[in-house]
């Protein structure tokens, strides 16, 4: 049997969870999609795929003529799943594209750094908890650009503004350490391996931060603490925030003709700083004060890069 990531699984899921389907009715659907056809023997094993890694059970009503589904109850269950809800969003922006595949040319997607190959193995491994060891390349204060070795017990994978990460113990620093994926070179499954911490919650490790950076005590920044933030937005831009919260801790603290306030619990990593600047002039801290603070400076610094400098 295939890997669970295997998308034929992610694909026949999404079918089932938007209707009920006869088996003629998938086959044709799988060839409207990839031109292929789908014998019964296949069909049978995805179906007992999709049952195993989903975690699910993939009924079929002889008394409307023999149409497979999945149970109400069942599909509340696996949309709860964090990674399956992903998965199945994922899917039906690809079904939705394929359907319209004439117009290949005119429909534009962002592009996902190269690493897939890498995110398979490390994945691998998070299976069989063995460590990994591979090169790594910093980007900052690493002028040169060497790889540094590092030995890793890879505990979770994170998606971050078109990257994916791997977050876990490194036992070459003996702390935990977040590595962007796409930076990884030489992987290597190690023969050792490693227990996850009972308490250890991949949600909830993120949960108080924003974005990939997770460190309290950043050699940049100093010391952050957990902090209760209020924003003021423009009013046109408020409409924004409410669709797309920045946060999931967002409330929407006072509502007026020109502008909106909202509040964040979160610890101020240089992620959240980069969020509040990539929305420039609509956009204002009010509190607390010293997360004014660093964000004046950030951008009394870019306004310094811009003075008295001739264009060439």
């Amino acid at each position: 049997m295939s890997k669970p990531a295997d998308y034929k699984y992610r694909w026949l899921l999404n079918q089932l969870m938007r209707a009920r389907l006869t088996r003629e009715e998938i086959t044709d659907r799988w060839y409207d999609y990839s031109g292929q056809t789908l014998t019964r023997e296949t069909f049978k094993n995805w179906k007992d795929a999709v049952e195993k890694y989903f975690d699910t059970i993939i009924e079929c009503d002889t008394k409307d003529g023999y149409r497979y589904y999945i149970e109400d109850e069942d599909k509340e269950d696996i949309k709860r799943n964090t990674i399956n809800r992903w998965i199945l969003k994922t899917m039906e922006v690809s079904d939705t594209v394929t359907k319209h595949k004439q117009l290949k040319d005119r429909i534009l997607v962002e592009e996902v750094p190269s690493g897939n190959e890498t995110l398979e193995d490390i994945l691998d491994a998070m299976e069989s908890n063995h460590v990994v060891s591979f090169e790594y390349t910093k980007y900052f204060n690493n002028p040169e650009e060497e790889p540094e070795f590092y030995e890793l017990c890879p505990y979770c994978v994170k998606q971050f503004e078109r990257r994916w990460y791997v977050i876990g113990f490194c036992l070459t620093r003996d702390q935990m350490r977040t590595f962007s994926i796409d930076k990884i070179q030489k992987l290597e499954k190690s023969e050792k391996t490693f227990k996850i911490p009972k308490d250890f919650d991949s949600e909830a490790y993120f949960k108080p931060f924003f974005g990939i950076i997770t460190g309290i005590d950043d050699k940049r920044m100093g010391k952050i603490n957990l902090e209760h933030i209020e924003i003021k937005v423009e009013k046109d831009r408020a409409k924004y925030f409410r669709s797309l919260p920045l946060h999931h801790t967002q409330q929407e603290k006072e509502r007026t003709k020109e502008y909106t306030i909202f509040t964040y619990d979160l610890y101020p990593t240089n992620d959240f700083y980069q969020a509040l600047l990539h929305e420039a002039e609509h956009v204002e801290v009010l509190a607390p004060a010293n997360v004014r603070k660093k964000m004046k400076t950030k951008i009394r610094k870019m306004t310094e890069r811009y003075k008295n400098k001739q264009i060439k």
